[in-house]
């Protein structure tokens, strides 16, 4: 809480240096709200164009291991983040490609699980268009939409069996 009270400046002067300090302590307790800040704040820096690409592979592999510990803390919001960051650097455009599709699935599947509506409405679209590195499949798309209309309705709601409801695709054969 410290740390956004000095990154707002709440109640105290604002202090952007201090608040990351809050921050990144917190995320090296295991606190799963920390580790979501500090993996974003990474991603976010190590997409400086001035940072050279054997550094940027390092800095994501951490961050996508920061939001991966508070996903596992089934922190829904670090799921999807941590898809975010998979399926950008899938895309033709990103300066380190490297197709994690897969990658990107698993972590929108797993926050999903928990509900997080813009996981859901990402893996319905993709699969609706066959974007993002997926291959289009209607009905895959309509499962997730169905779910996605749940989550809207009643935020609350969790899925922990979505593996069996909107089972991913297998892996491709080598």
């Amino acid at each position: 809480h410290m740390g956004t009270f000095l990154e707002q400046g709440i109640g105290v002067k604002q202090d952007r240096k201090a608040a990351l300090t809050y921050f990144r302590k917190a995320a090296d307790l295991g606190n799963p709200q920390g580790q979501l800040v500090v993996g974003k704040m990474m991603v976010e820096a190590f997409y400086a164009p001035e940072i050279p690409l054997a550094d940027k592979d390092k800095g994501m592999d951490i961050a996508a291991n920061i939001l991966r510990c508070a996903l596992d803390q089934k922190l829904a919001d670090a799921g999807y983040e941590l898809g975010m960051h998979y399926a950008y650097r899938t895309q033709t455009n990103s300066p380190w490609r490297r197709d994690q599709t897969a990658d990107a699935l698993r972590a929108f599947q797993a926050a999903g699980k928990l509900g997080h509506g813009n996981s859901l409405y990402w893996l319905h679209s993709s699969f609706r268009d066959g974007s993002d590195g997926v291959e289009k499949d209607t009905v895959r798309a309509a499962c997730y939409e169905k779910l996605w209309d749940e989550v809207r309705e009643d935020p609350s709601k969790r899925f922990p069996n979505l593996d069996s409801l909107c089972p991913l695709p297998p892996k491709p054969m080598p």
